[in-house]
């Protein structure tokens, strides 16, 4: 802007109006544009010219007041009046006020350009780094102030709301520690000559006083199952931002630039060692400051090893208690199922209770890692026991060899039916009594007699814990005739070819034997050995029998 000579002859019967305003902040403009010659840079915005209606407002003026304040602040600071406050519906601007600021205006104006003229304000020089971002808050202001040939008479250093008169060597040169706030400081040095010319040198010192954030989001501390590995994350710094970033790992990656986006971002591939890798993110910011942070990714590719302790051979018990060892030399045992179902583990040792079926009982074992890594293992386990099972019961179908006659070689007719003898039931290998009727009347004999015999290998259920088996034989006797008889009772185990328990007697009556089986035993093939006979005579009609009655079991 052009300078206007200022009116400084304001009166009560003179008024203002836009063309004046206009003046003012035109020469505003232009001092500031002087001071721009002298000074550090001041920020500044030109009014825009006003019309008559414009002026009416009153802020305008008060821009006007602080743009005036703000110049002479800034260079000379010289008496130039006090700044007024106006506002709407109160003071508004009146002549003294427009005198004052035409005539501070002028007084600016004269001095800064006899001093551009003669340019015998001092020099000042900043020695000390204005320009990084530091990571100290204690800070050396290094420079110089150098005559421009008419002597020095101060120097000041001002920071926030303290100034700080600053003592210069005998070459002018001058250091003063401050304590920087975080973030940008504003710092100015002011120094006069002796004439009072003053000289003003502005700039600021970035104190960063945070460290660099660093963010991993790929997976940390966990197990994989593939070597192939993307280190991703983020670092940012929210004051002097982030200057370079490094990845160092335990896979031969010596510390390499990280590439990172516009956010901060990065992704850096790697290929996985077996088991334990280390990686280490390191930020440095604008300050020189330093983050580090160190995670482990793992690779594992061997599965757990299972190994079964509880014995899989077949058992006659249905209650059955699977155990075993899972081991995993890498990452670890993470899950055992068994069938599907989950089962705990106590040092790496499992044990699971089931009641067997008879038949096989098939498990499926299935550990896996903290990899993932899966292990199956299938084990079976038969129940042998016949307790259900009617095709394997005493009543079953089996093969016996037995006579029933009479004294003249004649076959007897045998009745399939149960026997009561003396309160007891017996069957008779599936067959009744042998009974011989003969009639002497029809044989021309004086008497009969009637015999019966056995010789049967009966099978015996598997599953058995105990037995228990009594037999008789004998016949009818007439007067003067006995009966006669013999029988044994043999339990033998035919997988071992030894004898259980064994009773026996040479004369009519009952034999009875029993016998504890070994869960080994119960599973091996058990016979009942009967062998005997039983013999009777009577004049007229006679019988014999032989036989066993239905065994006592008790089952595992």
């Amino acid at each position: 802007m052009t300078w206007i000579n200022p009116k400084t002859d304001w009166n009560s019967e003179t008024y203002i109006n836009a063309s004046d305003f206009n003046r003012i902040e035109g020469n505003l403009t232009h001092i500031h544009g002087l001071f721009e010659q002298l000074f550090p840079s001041m920020a500044w915005s030109q009014y825009p010219t006003q019309t008559t209606d414009d002026i009416a407002y009153t802020y305008k003026w008060v821009i006007v007041e602080g743009q005036l304040e703000n110049l002479n602040k800034k260079s000379y600071d010289l008496n130039i009046g006090n700044r007024k406050t106006f506002s709407e519906n109160g003071h508004y601007i009146d002549y003294n006020e427009l005198n004052r600021i035409e005539n501070a205006c002028l007084t600016l104006y004269n001095r800064m350009t006899a001093q551009i003229a003669n340019n015998t304000a001092p020099v000042i020089t900043i020695t000390s780094n204005t320009i990084d971002w530091t990571s100290s808050a204690t800070y050396d202001v290094t420079g110089k102030v150098t005559s421009n040939g008419n002597g020095i008479s101060d120097a000041y250093l001002y920071y926030g709301d303290n100034s700080y008169r600053l003592t210069l060597n005998s070459s002018g040169e001058f250091t003063k520690r401050i304590t920087l706030q975080p973030g940008i400081n504003n710092l100015s040095v002011r120094s006069r000559d002796l004439d009072g010319n003053p000289r003003f040198y502005e700039f600021t010192k970035k104190y960063d006083s945070t460290l660099p954030v660093i963010t991993i989001t790929s997976a940390q501390s966990t197990w994989s199952t593939t070597s192939a590995y993307t280190v991703t994350g983020k670092v940012t710094d929210a004051e002097s931002g982030i200057a370079s970033a490094t990845i160092t790992t335990s896979t031969g990656v010596s510390e390499t630039a990280l590439t990172l986006n516009s956010s901060g971002n990065f992704s850096y591939p790697i290929t996985l060692n077996n088991t334990d890798n280390t990686i280490t993110i390191k930020a440095t910011n604008g300050a020189g400051r330093q983050s580090t942070t160190t995670f482990h990714a793992y690779y594992d590719t061997i599965a757990p090893t299972i190994s079964i302790t509880s014995s899989t051979a077949a058992t006659v018990n249905p209650t059955y208690t699977l155990q075993g060892v899972v081991t995993d030399s890498q990452s670890g045992v993470a899950s055992v199922t068994i069938n599907g179902v989950s089962v705990a583990l106590s040092n790496n040792n499992f044990s699971k209770a089931y009641t067997l079926s008879v038949g096989a009982n098939t498990f499926t074992i299935v550990a896996k890692d903290n990899a993932g890594n899966p292990t199956t293992q299938t084990v079976s386990v038969t129940l042998v026991n016949d307790k259900n099972n009617t095709s394997r019961n005493w009543t079953s179908t089996y093969t016996t060899t037995d006579t029933a006659r009479n004294n003249r070689g004649e076959t007897a007719t045998a009745n399939d039916s149960w026997v009561t003898i003396d309160g007891v039931g017996y069957k008779y290998n599936d067959r009744a009594p042998a009974k011989s009727n003969y009639n002497s009347d029809t044989g021309g004999y004086g008497f009969v007699t009637a015999i019966a015999s056995i010789d049967s290998t009966i099978p015996l259920p598997r599953g058995l814990s105990s037995v228990a088996i009594s037999g008789t034989c004998g016949g009818e006797a007439g007067t003067g005739y006995s009966a006669g008889g013999n029988l044994s009772i043999t339990i033998k185990d035919f997988t071992t070819n030894t004898i259980i328990a064994s009773n026996s007697r040479n004369n009519a009556g009952s034999v009875s034997v029993s016998a504890g089986i070994t869960q080994e035993q119960a599973l091996h093939d058990l016979r009942v050995i009967i062998t005997g006979g039983g013999s009777g005579t009577q004049h007229t009609n006679s019988s014999a029998w032989v036989g066993i009655g239905i065994p006592t079991f008790t089952w595992y």
